[in-house]
């Protein structure tokens, strides 16, 4: 059901999408509802046929950005969840232990530790057939796996099991990090260019420990975070600028002196969003909000709106990089400025779904047999805004790719029970194997990367499993 929540035309414009809508429901036998479209027209949404192929969007003329509905709110909607995640409609899709979820996430968390240098950064990837390490490494990915330890640690009900790898991680991003005369806070990644999207990565990384002070050891600690966390947060801030389209955007990269350079970059211009969103949410930085909405419409602009356009004249052979790179930042983005604030931030609601519809589109069509966890740390906030928008089709389409694709990630992880196809030979007595999620089904390669996004994922789900936020 879709509430009238405005006034006046907007209010007469709501009344009457509630009436076709419901209209419509004679019709979702037939394989027809209606759906809001990215940009925020009223759209039909014509199912192709029973079998869950990707929906095709059939426009019905409504003035632009007029319909746009107020969701249920997160709290409400998290206790709806495990039922009708189990009572999906789906084919080959069978139920996910939350046990199967917790063994991951602990195997996971393991295998980074074990990734763990002495210096404090981590080993990039290991082949557990030729038990040896790669030379390769990526700062953005460092600073991905720090805070995918921190999320782990946030879950934990053990607060020193995470806390001294962690510790051991921020001490060598501080000491390869300098601060400028004007505050902002760089680092320097010995043998890797300046790249924004560590400072973002590293960033997201104290604010989710921040987020639980009496995990730290003190007050001490808690204000060494918070000074470091204020000097990255101004050096994603200076990196902002605007585009020769007007909207704003991030560059990529900056000099040793801190001089902002390069084009912007789908990945981290969602991670720098990511993280200002949650620097606002949950730390009080509620001077950054204005900021964070000419932030977010830029993106969508500048990484969704031209690709998602293509693929609906012509085919998904037309994605665009831009659309793949921002995909999981911006849904947990989005879903986050929707949780803070339903009402300012509806319109990111239809753009969330619209942009879920090619995503589980993706995953439906693909032979590959790629890790793909990234997806789904965008496809499970999508599924929660579906489920709050009452979208049944969007929501029972998404669950069924949710049920179906974490089996399959617990397949390609050593130690696993589930693990199966070559993954099964893989040694579990080999400590840096264990817990590594493979890049391929077939694929010997454990990378830190593939195992901090398949984790995430694989927490998100179990918070979902338990009624719980998203973190």
């Amino acid at each position: 059901m879709h509430r009238c929540t405005s006034s006046s035309l907007r209010f007469l414009f709501a009344c009457w999408f509630v009436v076709l809508s419901r209209l419509c429901e004679a019709n979702c036998e037939a394989g027809q509802c209606t759906s809001v479209a990215s940009n925020g027209e009223l759209s039909l949404l014509q199912r192709a046929g029973s079998s869950g192929q990707a929906a095709e969007l059939t426009k019905v003329i409504v003035p632009k950005s007029s319909l746009i509905t107020i969701g249920r709110p997160m709290s409400l909607v998290l206790k709806d969840v495990p039922g009708l995640l189990a009572a999906s409609s789906c084919v080959d899709a069978n139920e996910i232990p939350v046990n199967d979820l917790k063994t991951g996430l602990a195997l996971g968390a393991q295998f980074l530790m074990h990734s763990q240098t002495p210096e404090g950064n981590f080993r990039y990837e290991y082949n557990w057939k030729t038990k040896q390490d790669s030379h390769d490494d990526n700062s953005v990915r460092q600073g991905g796996t720090l805070w995918g330890l921190v999320l782990a640690h946030a879950d934990s009900p053990d607060s020193t099991l995470y806390l001294p790898s962690i510790r051991k991680a921020l001490n060598f991003f501080a000491l390869h990090s300098v601060t400028l005369a004007d505050g902002r806070r760089l680092i320097q990644y010995p043998g890797q260019p300046n790249k924004l999207g560590t400072v973002a990565l590293v960033a997201l990384a104290h604010i989710d420990l921040l987020r639980q002070p009496e995990k730290l050891a003190d007050t001490t600690e808690k204000a060494a975070l918070e000074d470091n966390l204020d000097g990255y947060l101004k050096t994603l801030l200076q990196n902002e600028f605007n585009t020769s389209e007007g909207q704003p955007d991030f560059r990529k990269s900056y000099q040793n002196n801190g001089q902002p350079k390069g084009k912007g970059s789908p990945y981290y211009d969602g991670e720098c969003l990511l993280a200002l969103i949650k620097a606002a949410k949950y730390l009080g930085r509620t001077d950054l909000w204005d900021r964070i909405e000419r932030m977010a419409d830029g993106g969508w602009k500048v990484n969704v709106e031209p690709g998602l356009t293509d693929v609906e004249k012509h085919g998904p052979k037309k994605a665009t990089k831009e659309m793949k790179g921002y995909y999981q930042w911006s849904s947990m983005s989005w879903y986050e400025l929707l949780e803070a604030d339903n009402e300012r931030f509806a319109r990111f609601a239809p753009r969330l779904l619209h942009y879920a519809d090619w995503m589980v589109g993706v995953q439906e069509s693909s032979k590959g047999n790629g890790n793909t966890g990234y997806a789904f740390e965008g496809l499970i906030p999508a599924y929660l805004v579906a489920v709050s928008q009452n979208d049944d089709i969007r929501a029972n389409r998404i669950a069924c790719a949710l049920r179906k694709s974490i089996h399959r990630l617990n397949g390609m992880q050593v130690g696993h029970p589930k693990a199966r196809g070559i993954t099964q030979d893989a040694p579990v007595e080999d400590t840096r194997a264990r817990g590594g999620a493979q890049n391929a089904g077939d694929s010997p390669l454990l990378r830190i990367d593939t195992t901090q996004h398949q984790m995430h994922a694989v927490l998100m789900m179990k918070l979902l499993l338990e009624e719980k936020q998203l973190i």
